[in-house]
This record gives structure tokens, C-alpha cells and sequence, in this order.
């Protein structure tokens, strides 16, 4: 998905990215042991050198710039926050909306019920906001819709409206 949204030329509301790789080069630098998975994705070298080139090319690290939709980063236990980071950092300093959520007990997709649901439900969340304009009544999520309101500020500066 993280690829789709740095180079397809279709237009997305809202997107979420869950406890994937993020084939990013501080990826690559904080988990050297999957660093050879990583440079498959990114055309089969490493991102130093000649490789250099097709990395800033492919990865979508490389190019946050081009994300034009607000992403919501979910890391399931405190390993898959390096995955996200990246994405949180890069998109945070080119102050384009973004929002992570770690859920630090959890296993990858959410093992337990309740993990699930905090999961589910918050995408489901994070959809209606921005495809729907709607907000759950729940008091105990109207922090949530104050930061996306926020981020909503930053989509209308970057697009005029």
C-alpha cells in the first residue's frame, strides 16, 4: 500500500497502513536482518552506491513528498513501530496528516479480541472521518477527532481549500 500511495497517479481520501514493512531505508538501517527482503522490493540491491538510484526511485520512503491522502499508521507491538517510523517522521516533517496508533501488547493482525477490535475500530473510524465527514459521539474518542481536525487544517492548507 505504502508503494501505491508514493506513485500511483490515482487520488485517495484516506488510507491506513497496519503493522507492515515499510521498505524504507530506516527500515533497512534498524533491521539489518531483513534488509535482504527489503532490497528485493527495492530492485534487488542496497540503498548505498549505484543502488542508490533505484532506491530513491522505488521506495516509498524516498517519496513521501508524492503521498497526497491522510494515512493512519497502526504498529502492533513495539517492534513494528520501526516499520512505521519512517512513514510517522517523514510525513510529520513534510506536515502532511498523519496519525499513529501502537498498540504495544499486541502480535502481528492483532491476536486477541480486544486488540482486534481497538484495531477494527479505529480504522472503521478513521474512514468515516475522512471519506464520510462523520464522528463517533463516544466522549472517550473526542481527543482522536480533535488531532484529526487538525490534520484536516493541514489538507486544506496544502490544497487551497
Amino acid at each position: 500500500m505504502g508503494y501505491t500511495l508514493t506513485h500511483s497517479k490515482y487520488r485517495f481520501a484516506a488510507a491506513s497502513l497496519v503493522d507492515g514493512i515499510s521498505c524504507g531505508y530506516f527500515e533497512e538501517i534498524a533491521e539489518p536482518e531483513e534488509a535482504w527482503d527489503v532490497n528485493n522490493i527495492n530492485g534487488g540491491v542496497s540503498p548505498f552506491g549505484k543502488g542508490l538510484r533505484l532506491w530513491t526511485k522505488n521506495s516509498p520512503g524516498f517519496n513521501l513528498h508524492k503521498v497526497r491522502t491522510p494515512v493512519r499508521l497502526v504498529s502492533l507491538g513495539n517492534a513494528s513501530i520501526l516499520s512505521a517510523w519512517e512513514w510517522y517522521a517523514g510525513l510529520s516533517l513534510l506536515k502532511k496528516p498523519v496519525d499513529f496508533a501502537v498498540m504495544p501488547e499486541a502480535a502481528h493482525i492483532g491476536l486477541r479480541p480486544s486488540q482486534r477490535l481497538l484495531t477494527e475500530q479505529g480504522i472503521v473510524d478513521w474512514f468515516s472521518y475522512w471519506l464520510l465527514g462523520e464522528e463517533d459521539p463516544d466522549p472517550v474518542k473526542r481527543d482522536q477527532y480533535i488531532r484529526w481536525s487538525e490534520l484536516g487544517n493541514l489538507v486544506a492548507s496544502s490544497t487551497g481549500k
